[in-house]
């Protein structure tokens, strides 16, 4: 998949793309190639750790989930030709679409409608998944973290941990990060300076990926 993206990338030049455009998406697919793999690392290294921090674990995701869509919507305005503010402003609007959207999947893992988002909601509590409302959580509420620290909490476990987390506003909290990440990418996606139809897909796309049924 790696020498099918790179050569995907120099076949841009069969395209007319200019080759000082081509040199200039090729170093930033290796650039996030290697955030891709450190964000991938950290979350394996996150498995074996008690002491994650909620900064540590934004870094992670978007390492790991943000700037690969943040690389998408570069690309495309690069290639297309765009001045360097603007190119800015497309990435910056696909990062934080990201990490909203990671955010989201994190709220949907604890307290989503098992019908709707086809699988478990209890899957990331029973594997102690440290997702940002558990980070939170743990952070705020002593009863939480004792109950995390014991090996086996017995059969009512996922329901005393939501909720110790309800109890301790990780719901809300995280909420309020999910709505920051998207007003700041909705804020990115208008200084890019589209306002004809041509935008709509994207803000389509805001809409259907944060609008997932909790």
């Amino acid at each position: 998949m790696f020498a099918a993206a790179h050569l995907a990338m120099a076949r841009l030049l069969d395209n007319g793309v200019p080759p000082m455009t081509v040199v200039r998406a090729l170093r930033r697919l290796d650039e996030t190639c290697l955030e891709l793999t450190r964000g991938q690392f950290a979350d394996m290294q996150f498995e074996t750790r008690d002491d994650v921090a909620v900064d540590e674990y934004i870094a992670m995701i978007q390492g790991k989930t943000a700037v690969l869509i943040a690389l998408c919507a570069e690309l495309g305005a690069l290639i297309a030709q765009q001045d360097d503010q603007t190119i800015h402003h497309y990435a910056a609007f696909a990062l934080h679409l990201g990490l909203a959207f990671q955010v989201r999947d994190d709220i949907l893992g604890i307290w989503g409608q098992e019908d709707v988002i086809g699988k478990s909601a209890a899957t990331d509590i029973v594997t102690r998944k440290k997702s940002l409302p558990v980070l939170f959580g743990l952070t705020q509420n002593p009863a939480l973290r004792q109950l995390y620290a014991a090996p086996d909490a017995g059969d009512t476990f996922v329901a005393q941990a939501i909720a110790l987390l309800d109890e301790s506003g990780a719901r809300a909290y995280a909420e309020t990060q999910e709505r920051h990440y998207t007003d700041t990418a909705l804020k990115h996606l208008q200084a890019a300076g589209i306002h004809d139809q041509s935008a709509a897909p994207l803000y389509h796309l805001v809409r259907q990926l944060l609008g997932r049924i909790s």
